[in-house]
């Protein structure tokens, strides 16, 4: 089960271009890959990812975890709708213990997924996102936050000058 769980993970190398620095970028992720979904598969639960920790939402969409991402910014869009100002200011202190927690445990979420997957039969060409449909992944969720950004601008001004108004 585990050779199937890295080959899923692995990234499509092209042999023919193995002198160049792709190739030897993209061996040394599979490389990464290798040994830390095989660390988790032998019992260790935490290994340091710093994509996940800088990129924790993009990097599991990269990932083609698709379900957990869309989680958090529901969970996210809903906070910012129902909760003060005040609350999500002093909550959003403690930002960097989220992307601690993705630094540390988003292979194992990923070994998760990807051992799914297996079990499920898929393969890798069925797993593995192209580079266009990761484009489109990363329009779509740009877009998505742009929206939201700009709504609840659009809602806080109203609020700010309802404020002025009232005095």
């Amino acid at each position: 089960m585990l050779e199937k769980i890295i080959e899923l993970s692995s990234i499509n190398i092209n042999e023919t271009d193995s002198n160049s620095k792709r190739y030897e970028k993209n061996a040394k992720i599979d490389a990464y890959y290798r040994n830390a979904l095989t660390q988790i598969h032998n019992g260790k639960w935490i290994s340091w990812n710093w994509s996940a920790f800088f990129l924790s939402v993009l990097w599991m969409l990269y990932r083609n975890m698709l379900l957990l991402p869309l989680m958090i910014i529901g969970i996210d869009i809903i906070t910012e709708c129902t909760f003060s100002e005040k609350l999500i200011e002093s909550v959003a202190q403690f930002a960097w213990l989220y992307l601690i927690f993705f630094g540390l445990f988003n292979n194992k979420i990923y070994y998760h997924h990807l051992k799914r997957k297996v079990e499920k039969g898929y393969t890798r060409s069925m797993i593995q996102p192209t580079n266009h449909t990761f484009k489109k992944i990363l329009f779509l969720f740009l877009s998505l936050l742009f929206t939201v950004n700009i709504v609840f601008l659009y809602l806080s001004k109203r609020k700010h000058q309802k404020k002025c108004r009232t005095r």
